[in-house]
């Protein structure tokens, strides 16, 4: 009996081109307003993905505050958003969290400035 190895074709889902973007960023979930600090791994127009030390759940909502641009031209800018996927790193207690950004966010400011700064990594 043979058996044979077939690997699946993973679909790139996402809608927007993603940049490495290794920052620190602030969160608090659904409606608390204590704030959490977590480190940034990627950002795009749609969203952001992060790696936090507890579980999120899906569907959970999110406020994440983070500063962009350059050291003379720094903008702190807050959005909100929800949990997309989340992942359990690999041997590790951390887990990677893509948040999607809602459209609701109260700035097209916010979405703007981060269409400049991505297209200031493209």
């Amino acid at each position: 009996m043979s058996s044979e190895f077939v690997e699946e074709e993973k679909t790139e889902k996402r809608k927007f081109s993603r940049v490495s973007f290794k920052e620190a960023v602030q969160y608090t979930l659904g409606d608390s307003h204590e704030f959490a600090g977590s480190l940034a791994q990627d950002i795009g127009e749609g969203g952001l993905r992060l790696q936090l030390n507890d579980f999120v759940p899906v569907n959970s909502k999110v406020t994440v505050e983070m500063v962009l641009g350059e050291s003379v031209r720094t903008k702190l800018i807050t959005l909100n958003a929800r949990v997309a996927w989340n992942q359990r790193m690999r041997y590790s207690d951390q887990y990677q969290v893509g948040l999607e950004f809602s459209r609701d966010n109260s700035s097209g400011e916010a979405k703007q400035e981060i269409s400049q700064y991505l297209k200031s990594r493209l």
